[in-house]
């Protein structure tokens, strides 16, 4: 009996000693596997990001096509890049001349593809260093915007670069910002002018910390925060004013410092995005970006951050004793509100966007040799004054410049006289009665095109109300002030469509 139990006994532990065996094998197959399959993903992007490096001007097929073959079982050859298609940003597209149509399904493959890029990047920092890395940022950043347009179907086309080819200094690049897709293209749009003797630009943005880095999505799974951490783009608290200050410090002494160029959407966030009377998708506005406490404010659309990032720039330019210009160049942004609404989730193909660059504002600093920078945000004595009008008039001129570079005004003259001739039939007399009255307004003020510009991103049911309330207006020719009591009414409506809480303060839409 004895024996037999021990028997017994005996085979239970043989048995479990085989299969602790199998289990130990096939541990360090899967192990020796993920090992082999990391060092083949650095051995790619590598040799991917030196591809790249080599051939920046290569089309988004051509590179993704050779990403996947080298990731596949097979052995792959890499093309000869000089018989492949290359893109200019200057005139590009990929629509396919077919109606178009929106889809949440393109999104998936622009999270993919972006994911990709940036880890690729983030391998490139890893395994050679940050000079390597940094330089295949911008090229890497190219890629995404082309293979975006590629993906979504969409054409784009840069006009104005002119203004900026072989100037020699320091830039700040001023945005206006309607979509996510802002950033995506802007490095792409860029990268045919050529500045400070001849180099491509670099653009490192001023983003939002709560988007990029707060957000473990977009830092860590996707990438993309990780990696602008480490090419010294800059984070900024929109919600704590003071360590926002501190930020725009930051930004200033890097662009001093460093050589690259500091980008910015002053606005601080995106435009509502329009529809037309169908409502389908109409890019997006300009003076959208007002929030509940600025109602009252002609500026309360655009924040002062680019002003003291310029007037910041210039005092740390003449500490260190640069004497370049300081350049703000101009760039206004149309049609990626239609193709990737501030609203929505749904990717919009065949767009067209267009990046429109106009004169740059050049600034020395002489602007700053007789003020002081104030330690808060009133002045005690007549330096710190003197900052602070600085300040000021630079933000008016900001807002003029962007104004002119996004052509925000010609376009809402055009559908406003349009909408009086199609939906309310005016004779031709008092259209033009109208529009005169309208381009006397605009010379010393833009309130007639906030009002506009606001009417148009409520809901189209609410439209005809107000523009022919405006319209009335205009033909009264009355003083600033009733122009000032619409927009604030106008305002209000339109804020009280976006059913949200804005600086923690909740916005009831009125009745009208």
């Amino acid at each position: 009996m004895f024996f037999a139990l021990f028997e017994f006994v005996q085979g239970i532990i043989q048995k479990n000693l085989g299969q602790n065996f199998v289990c130990i094998i096939v541990s360090l197959l899967l192990y020796g596997l993920t090992l082999t399959t990391k060092y083949q993903a650095i051995l790619i992007s590598l040799k991917m990001s030196d591809f790249l490096k080599n051939n920046p001007d290569m089309h988004p097929g051509v590179f993704f096509k050779v990403y996947h073959h080298l990731y596949g079982p097979f052995p792959y050859e890499t093309p000869d890049p000089h018989m492949q298609e290359t893109v200019s940003p200057l005139k590009v597209s990929f629509k396919k001349n077919q109606r178009p149509k929106q889809t949440f399904s393109l999104l998936f493959p622009a999270l993919v593809d972006t994911t990709h890029l940036a880890h690729t990047s983030l391998r490139a920092l890893r395994y050679v260093g940050k000079e390597y890395a940094r330089e295949v940022f911008d090229i890497m950043a190219n890629m995404w915007g082309k293979r975006l347009l590629e993906l979504w179907e969409a054409s784009m086309e840069v006009v104005g670069t002119h203004h900026v080819e072989g100037k020699h200094g320091k830039f700040i690049l001023i945005f206006n910002h309607k979509s996510p897709l802002d950033f995506g293209l802007t490095s792409f749009a860029l990268s045919a002018m050529l500045i400070n003797g001849n180099r491509t630009l670099r653009p490192r943005f001023i983003t939002a910390k709560d988007h990029f880095m707060d957000n473990p999505f977009i830092y860590k799974v996707i990438g993309v925060g990780k990696l602008i951490e480490t090419v010294d783009m800059v984070f900024i608290e929109r919600k704590n004013a003071k360590k926002g200050f501190q930020n725009l410090a930051q930004a200033a002494k890097l662009l001093c410092e460093k050589d690259i160029e500091i980008a910015i959407y002053p606005q601080g966030t995106r435009a509502k995005g329009n529809m037309d009377r169908s409502e389908k998708r109409r890019d997006a506005g300009y003076y959208t970006t007002v929030s509940p406490k600025d109602i009252c404010s002609p500026l309360g659309h655009l924040k002062k951050g680019c002003a003291y990032l310029a007037v910041d720039t210039l005092i740390e330019m003449a500490k260190k004793g640069i004497e370049e210009p300081l350049y703000l160049v101009f760039v206004g942004i149309n049609g990626t509100a239609t193709a990737f609404a501030k609203q929505s989730l749904k990717v919009q193909t065949e767009t067209a966007i267009v990046y429109n660059i106009t004169r740059p504002l050049i600034l020395t600093t002489a602007l700053v040799s007789h003020l002081k920078k104030p330690e808060g945000i009133e002045a005690k004595n007549p330096e710190e004054e003197k900052y602070l009008e600085l300040i000021a008039s630079l933000h008016k001129k900001i807002d003029h410049c962007l104004v002119e570079a996004t052509q925000i005004h010609e376009s809402l003259k055009y559908r406003f006289l349009l909408d009086l001739k199609g939906q309310f039939h005016f004779e031709e007399s008092k259209i033009e009665a109208i529009e005169k009255h309208l381009d006397k307004a605009s010379q010393t003020h833009s309130t007639c095109y906030q009002i506009l510009d606001r009417i148009y991103a409520c809901p189209p049911q609410d439209w005809n109300g107000s523009l022919s309330e405006m319209a009335h207006l205009l033909l009264e020719d009355p003083p600033l002030k009733r122009f000032e009591t619409l927009r604030e009414q106008i305002t209000l409506k339109m804020l009280g469509t976006r059913n949200k809480k804005m600086h923690g303060k909740k916005i009831e839409r009125p009745v009208m």
